[in-house]
C-alpha cells in the first residue's frame, strides 16, 4: 500500500476509534443507538480495508477509493461524533423553519445514510470493471506550450469573471448569445484548468526541471488566487490536497534532485490555504452586498475574528463538509413529498430545497443536500442503497478508464488522479445534477486527451519517471 493511501487509512482508523469513545458516552444518545453507531462505524472500516486490499496493486484507483473513504469518514462518522456534543455548532440550528434537532439525530442520521455510504463503497470496490493496466509509466514531456495555455486560459477565466460573471458564486453568468457557449467556457475553467495546472506542476516535480519551476509556481498561485478574487475556494482545496499528495509519491515517483525550494513553497501553501480558507465565505457574502474589494477584505477579517472568539475557526471548516447534517437536513425539507428518479439528473431537487432555504430568492447557488440525500428523498433506503451502488461503479468506471485507458502508462495519469479524486467527492458533496457533472467530465477529458495526443505522447527522458516496480498507470 503506497504511504500515501496508508496515512488516509490510518485517519480512518483514528476517526472511527475517537468517534466510537465519544458516541458511547455521549449524554444525549441511547446506549443501544450508541452501539448500534459503534457497529456500523465498524462494518464500514472492514469494508473501507476490503476495498484498499481489492486496489492493492492499482495505486491510481487506491487514491480515489481512500480519498472518497476519507470523505466519509470526516463528513459522516466525525460530523456525528462532534455533533453529539455540540449540536448548536451545525448551521441547522440556525434554520429557524426546520425542527429542533436534537443530539441522538445526528447519531439516527447517521445510522440511516451508512447503508448508502457502504452501498457505495461496494459498487467502487468489487472487481467487475477491469482495464489491462500497464507497470511501466513513462514521463510524458511538456513544453512551453504547457505554460502559455494555462496562462492563457487563467486570463479567459479573470477576463469570464470580470465582464460575464462566469465562476462566480452566487452570481447568474450574464448570457452569451450562442448555444452552449457559457456551459463550456465554465467547464473550461473549472476542472479542465485544475487538472492541466497540476499535471505541469507534477512534470516538473517529477523532471525536476530548474527553469520551469518558477512557472509551476506561478501556475499555482494565478489559479487560487483567480478562485479567491471573487470569493470561491474551489481551487485553494484542491490545491492543498493536491499538493499533499504529490509530496507523498515523491519516493517513489519524483527526481531525486528535486529542489528543496518546491518543497518548502508546497508547505507553506498549504498552511496559507487553511488560515485563508476561513475568510473566503465572509469575503464572498461581502462581494454580493455590492463591498469593493477593499472593504470585502476587511468585513471578511471582522467576521472571522467573531468566529474565532466563538468556536476558534474549527466549526465553521467543519459545516463546509457536507455530510450527515446536510442528509439530515435534505430528509427533514422532504419529507412528505414526492420526486421522480429522474430528479438525480437535474436540478429539481436543488431548486426546491434552494427556494426553501433561501425563501425563494434568486441565487445562483445549490444547496449541498448530498447525493445520499437526493437518492433517499426520490425512493427512501431502497433507493438509497440501490443508487450508491450503481454510482459507486460508475465512478469505478470512470476512474479506471480515464487513468488506465485514456492517459495509459503515462505520468498524466498521477498527476490527475488526485484532481479526479477530489472532483469526485464534489459531486457526492451535491446532490442530483449528474448530468452536469457527467458533461463537464467529459469534456475536461476529452480537451485533456487532445492535448496529450498533439503534445504529450510520452517520449523517453533523461529523468523522471521512466517506470515503477508497482502500481498500475
Amino acid at each position: 500500500m503506497d504511504g500515501v493511501i496508508r496515512f488516509l487509512w490510518l485517519m480512518g482508523v483514528v476517526i472511527m476509534a475517537v468517534s466510537s469513545v465519544a458516541v458511547v458516552f455521549a449524554g444525549g444518545v441511547r446506549l443501544d443507538i450508541g452501539l448500534a453507531v459503534v457497529l456500523v462505524s465498524a462494518v464500514l472500516l472492514i469494508v473501507n480495508r476490503l476495498g484498499l486490499w481489492f486496489c492493492r496493486d492499482d495505486d491510481l484507483f487506491g487514491i480515489v477509493f481512500s480519498t472518497i473513504a476519507l470523505y466519509f469518514w470526516l463528513g459522516y462518522v466525525a460530523k456525528m461524533a462532534f455533533f453529539l456534543y455540540n449540536p448548536d455548532a451545525s448551521w441547522i440550528r440556525a434554520v429557524s423553519f426546520l425542527p429542533l434537532v436534537d443530539p441522538e439525530d445526528y447519531a439516527l442520521a447517521f445510522l440511516g445514510v451508512a447503508p448508502g455510504l457502504i452501498a457505495l463503497l461496494f459498487g467502487m470496490m468489487l472487481p467487475v470493471i477491469s482495464f489491462k493496466a500497464s507497470r511501466k509509466v513513462v514521463n510524458a514531456p511538456m513544453g512551453n506550450w504547457a505554460l502559455v495555455l494555462l496562462l492563457l486560459v487563467v486570463g479567459l477565466k479573470f477576463f469570464l469573471q470580470i465582464y460575464f460573471d462566469v465562476a462566480k458564486p452566487g452570481l447568474k453568468p450574464v448570457e452569451i448569445p450562442l448555444p452552449f457557449v457559457n456551459g463550456i467556457l465554465a467547464f473550461v475553467v473549472g476542472f479542465f484548468l485544475v487538472a492541466l495546472v497540476n499535471i505541469y506542476v507534477f512534470h516538473v516535480m517529477s523532471v525536476d526541471h530548474n527553469g520551469r519551476k518558477f512557472g509551476a509556481i506561478l501556475a499555482v498561485l494565478l489559479l487560487v488566487i483567480s478562485d479567491v478574487w471573487v470569493g470561491y475556494k474551489q481551487a485553494l482545496m484542491f490545491q492543498m490536497v493536491v499538493l499533499f499528495y504529490f509530496f507523498g509519491f515523491h519516493k517513489r515517483y519524483y527526481s531525486r534532485d528535486v529542489n528543496l525550494r518546491i518543497y518548502i513553497f508546497g508547505g507553506v501553501a498549504v498552511v496559507m490555504g487553511l488560515v485563508l480558507y476561513k475568510y473566503v465565505n465572509d469575503y464572498r457574502y461581502a462581494l454580493l452586498r455590492g463591498e469593493d474589494v477593499s472593504m470585502a477584505v476587511q468585513s471578511a477579517i471582522n467576521a472571522s475574528v467573531v468566529i474565532d472568539e466563538k468556536d476558534g475557526g474549527m466549526v465553521s471548516l467543519l459545516n463546509r463538509i457536507n455530510g450527515v447534517d446536510n442528509f439530515l437536513a435534505s430528509n427533514l425539507i422532504s419529507q412528505y413529498q414526492s420526486f421522480p428518479i429522474t430528479a438525480v439528473f437535474d436540478e429539481t431537487l436543488g431548486q426546491l430545497f434552494n427556494n426553501v432555504l433561501y425563501s425563494g430568492e434568486d441565487v445562483n447557488t445549490q444547496f449541498g443536500l448530498t447525493q445520499f440525500g437526493a437518492l433517499y428523498a426520490i425512493g427512501g433506503t431502497t433507493m438509497m442503497v440501490l443508487g450508491a451502488f450503481v454510482l459507486g461503479l460508475f465512478l469505478q468506471f470512470l476512474a479506471k478508464f480515464i487513468t488506465h485507458v485514456v492517459f495509459a502508462r503515462s505520468s498524466w495519469a498521477y498527476a490527475i488522479a488526485p484532481s479526479l479524486a477530489l472532483w469526485m467527492m464534489k459531486v457526492l458533496f451535491a446532490g442530483g445534477v449528474l448530468l452536469l457533472y457527467l458533461k463537464e467530465i467529459s469534456l475536461s477529458v476529452f480537451l485533456l486527451f487532445a492535448l496529450y495526443a498533439l503534445f504529450g505522447r510520452a517520449k523517453p527522458v533523461r529523468k523522471g519517471i521512466m517506470h515503477t516496480n508497482g502500481g498500475a498507470a
